[in-house]
């Protein structure tokens, strides 16, 4: 298992986007977003639902799929990253993954 698919059967709590990120908080991680991101419904109608799926595309982006057929999707293009990290996820037993 790829330690970012420990994100699959988990909630979204609640998460909050602006121009300078993004942070969502699941049932056992939290996700802190530093490129952009997109959401394909808005962010109410993601949030309480379960991932399903995770994807990660080198040099393209890292996107989660949700039990009501939504996505959300940070953007890992070079031309995106503002600093050292696309994301940090920080699960809680500690484990703390970045790209």
């Amino acid at each position: 298992m790829r330690p970012l698919e420990r994100l699959i059967g988990m909630k979204l709590l609640d998460a909050e986007v602006s121009a300078d990120g993004a942070g969502f908080q699941f049932s056992d991680c939290a996700l802190a977003a530093f490129n952009p991101v997109s959401l394909s419904k808005e962010l109410s109608e993601i949030i309480n639902s379960e991932v399903c799926a995770v994807s990660f595309q080198e040099n393209q982006h890292f996107e989660l799929k949700f039990s009501n057929d939504s996505t959300i999707s940070i953007s890992l293009l070079p031309q995106d990253y503002s600093g050292p990290e696309a994301f940090c996820a920080t699960f809680s037993d500690n484990t703390i993954v970045a790209e």
